[in-house]
């Protein structure tokens, strides 16, 4: 069995500085990306999580990438995957126990 899991699509909030650079920020895992023209074409997007995570891009949708990327190795890291093979849901299994009483 081939188990995917990732973390839900990140959903940006574009935002405006007064400097006039554009920012985009979501809220679920705390990301968010600055746009800054001043810098090299290749270090224009700043893509940041928390304190401590930065990375630079020459596109936004590299920069939301790597956010995205972040995001689902943080879920997959957390998550626990179990199977629940061979055990009934509790619906069936109580509806089972009343047949076999009556």
């Amino acid at each position: 069995m081939d188990i995917q899991i990732s973390a839900k699509p990140i959903e940006w909030r574009a935002e405006s500085s007064p400097t006039g650079n554009r920012s985009w920020v979501e809220d679920r895992y705390g990301f968010g990306i600055d746009q800054d023209d001043a810098q090299a074409d290749e270090d224009r997007y700043m893509a940041w999580w928390g304190e401590n995570e930065t990375d630079y891009f020459a596109s936004l949708e590299d920069a939301k990438a790597w956010c995205q990327q972040q995001a689902d190795e943080l879920v997959r890291d957390w998550a626990m995957v179990t199977s629940n093979a061979g055990v009934k849901p509790r619906s069936e299994a109580a509806s089972g126990d009343r047949r076999e009483r009556t």
